[in-house]
């Protein structure tokens, strides 16, 4: 960028700091300039933005910021809920006008709300009201497992769509935490035939890190799959650059041999330095030994097939909120294999990953409409300034909303609870929050509990499955930790067999 006489948003913003703060005549001319200065969306401002606006409010001191602290929801981008409070210290003489009366929702939504954030200590308090009295009460669904979940909630859409409660299918929105839950979800509506369309992101299957473990996985059971192959030879990166691949498909054509077969037989190619040969025959090694175990229990062989790849680690290592997110679509998918397979085996069928695959690419051919009048599916994050006659928060188990990764602090978990709000007010009529009581991570089965966030809600405003869960005792549960949840009682065949492989919060994996 220096060389090019250009600079970065970034570069724009700690520039014009340093230049105000080291030129008072410089200071002196904008703040000249901007005798009043507005700020919208203050609850999404930086560190380095808060410094701009006070050095150049301080000589007038005419400063409005509009902004709410309880929809500070982006510090992972940087934002500091400190600036509104900062800005009442820095500016005394401020005055604090609340805007509490709510045009968009019920009261018994805003009393969720109201509810729900007063748990967070670092706010300023609001009662948010409304003149239309009354409502819906909030209905709470308890599903068996994910995939009971989204088959639930579409079921919800239908009845609501056929009741006339639902004018057309864009008046409904699924709003969850992290992008993976929406798999299931897509599934559902395609089995359906309920049209959906994904907002601020893309479908499942069209996500590169699945494209990139799809292509994995096509090459074993085509090792010619030559598109596959030039998909993920440098996926994670491995150093070979475009000279070392040009030097193998021209020795793959000269021998007519699929690219996997040519990377197996890199040493015979002088064209190429031994250490990208050593690479390149690593990789295709790594590839037919996990050709050979395939038979193993599906998604298991399938889970260490893409460790060894260190496609996993690439992610993990990484540790941004963007990396975990790809990880959790690839532990996704490493589930939803599971799940395949399972039901294979109750129907007393062979689970093939070959099959897997042919109805993975049908489901990707078929997949989110082009129409506007569809059933939204975003993430919380993406719902932030929209409203919906109906709203459905899938997933609130504890781990998932609130999130919680291994440097989750109290500060992290007050702005979860800011996302739920969030979420609970973009809902005009009508909202739903579901939870499923057993979730698939990797493919192995894992008891959950409903999240801490409901208990949080008043009981007389939830319409709730099973009110007992929101109990005080959860804590002492979570410490213990839960096994995986009995099976319904609903006549539907389990999900647990003798020898399958599940996950326990307290003992571990294990048969």
């Amino acid at each position: 960028l220096l060389r090019a006489d250009a600079m970065g948003f970034d570069d724009l913003l700690l520039n014009m700091i340093d230049l105000l703060e080291h030129s008072e005549e410089v200071l002196q001319l904008y703040q000249n300039l901007f005798a009043y200065i507005h700020v919208d969306e203050y609850q999404d401002t930086n560190k380095a933005q808060y410094h701009v606006i006070k050095l150049l409010g301080s000589e007038h001191r005419n400063v409005f910021a509009v902004g709410d602290d309880a929809q500070s929801i982006y510090s992972w981008r940087g934002a500091r809920i400190e600036n509104i409070f900062e800005f009442q210290r820095d500016f005394p003489e401020h005055r604090l006008v609340r805007l509490e009366q709510n045009y968009r929702s019920t009261q018994v939504i805003l009393d969720a709300a109201n509810a729900l954030i007063t748990n967070n200590p670092e706010q300023i308090p609001k009662q948010l009201w409304t003149a239309v009295r009354g409502g819906e009460p909030i209905r709470v669904a308890s599903y068996w497992d994910e995939t009971d979940e989204a088959t639930g909630i579409v079921r919800e859409i239908e009845r609501l769509r056929q009741a006339g409660l639902l004018q057309q299918w864009s008046d409904a929105a699924i709003l969850y935490r992290i992008n993976a839950q929406s798999q299931v979800l897509e599934d559902a509506f395609r089995r359906a035939d309920i049209p959906y369309r994904i907002i601020g992101g893309i479908s499942f299957y069209k996500r590169k890190e699945i494209k990139d473990a799809l292509a994995y996985l096509r090459l074993l059971v085509n090792p010619s799959d030559d598109e596959a192959f030039l998909r993920i030879i440098n996926e994670p990166p491995r150093g070979l650059g475009q000279a070392t691949i040009e030097h193998l498909r021209l020795w793959a054509a000269h021998h007519e041999v699929p690219l996997l077969a040519a990377a197996a037989r890199a040493t015979e190619i002088s064209a190429i330095a031994r250490p990208k040969q050593a690479v390149l025959t690593g990789l295709a090694r790594l590839i037919a030994t996990a050709a050979e175990k395939t038979t193993a229990p599906l998604a298991e062989a399938i889970h260490h097939y893409l460790e060894q790849t260190g496609l996993l680690s690439y992610y993990t290592a990484q540790a941004t909120e963007e990396a975990l997110d790809r990880y959790e679509n690839i532990a996704r998918l490493i589930a939803d294999i599971a799940e395949y397979a399972a039901a294979q085996e109750l129907n007393q069928q062979t689970p093939s990953l070959e099959e897997y695959l042919q109805r993975v690419s049908l489901l990707t051919s078929a997949d989110e409409t082009s129409d506007s009048d569809a059933v939204l599916l975003m993430t919380l994050h993406a719902a932030k300034g929209l409203e919906f006659p109906v709203v459905v928060i899938a997933g609130l188990v504890e781990g998932l909303l609130p999130l919680i990764r291994a440097t989750t602090t109290d500060r992290d978990r007050q702005e979860e609870r800011r996302l739920f709000y969030v979420g609970i007010t973009r809902a005009k009529e009508r909202l739903m929050l579901t939870y499923p009581r057993n979730r698939s991570t990797f493919g192995l089965v894992q008891g959950t509990l409903p999240s801490s966030f409901l208990a949080e809600l008043p009981l007389e405003l939830l319409d709730a499955d099973r009110p007992e869960d929101f109990a005080p005792r959860r804590s002492e549960q979570l410490s213990r930790g839960l096994s995986p949840s009995p099976a319904p009682s609903n006549g539907r065949p389990a999900r647990y067999r003798t020898g399958m492989r599940i996950l326990h919060p307290s003992f571990g994996e294990g048969i």
